[in-house]
């Protein structure tokens, strides 16, 4: 299966990558970077490895800090946000 990111889900990335970067350094950042790459990989092998948050839309906890929200459409598996769950921990889907 092909994983594709919706544009507001890439600018979340990047945001994330951004603070990643400036907080922890880019050896952080990388490893951030290499974790998705990883969680992408796996999706692509068990697209129903997450859980479902919402009617068709299903949660992914891919490290301590965040988790994706992704839905499966015509055998695609559509990433649409990347949510840090330590900056709001009561938020989904956002």
């Amino acid at each position: 299966m092909e994983v594709l990111v919706t544009p507001r889900a890439a600018q979340k990335f990047e945001a994330l990558v951004a603070f990643i970067t400036h907080k922890w350094g880019e050896k952080a950042a990388s490893a951030f970077i290499q974790n998705m790459d990883a969680a992408f990989s796996q999706l692509q092998s068990y697209p129903l490895l997450g859980a479902i948050e919402h009617l068709d839309i299903r949660g992914l906890q891919v490290s301590a800090q965040t988790r994706i929200f992704y839905r499966i459409r015509n055998n695609k598996i559509i990433i649409i946000s990347f949510f840090d769950v330590k900056q709001h921990p009561k938020k989904r889907l956002g």
